[in-house]
């Protein structure tokens, strides 16, 4: 995926901690952060809430967990999608 429609999500620039390391943190994607959301929001739209995931033994080797996980990274393409500038505007000011 084009990292200009995916920019890294809560980035902090270098910085030099007090050792006079350098450091700086990319962040999740902003992918993966549209992700988290949408699959909180299903799991809490989901009306078994996060028990919908377990099986009675516990485990959480359960298929509705991917097709979850699946559908929420469908839903940050989408979103990443609708970010992108369409062609012959200039939509940059509202991202």
């Amino acid at each position: 995926m084009n990292n200009d429609h995916n920019p890294p999500a809560f980035a902090r620039p270098c910085g030099k901690h007090d050792d006079g390391q350098n450091s700086s943190q990319e962040g999740m994607t902003l992918r993966d952060y549209f992700a988290g959301q949408a699959l909180a929001a299903m799991i809490t739209a989901n009306e078994n809430g996060p028990g919908a995931f377990r099986y009675n033994d516990g485990s959480n080797d359960n298929p509705m967990i991917h097709k979850f996980c699946s559908m929420a990274y469908t839903l940050a393409d989408m979103m990443l999608q609708v970010r992108k500038p369409k062609p012959g505007t200039d939509d940059t000011d509202d991202q």
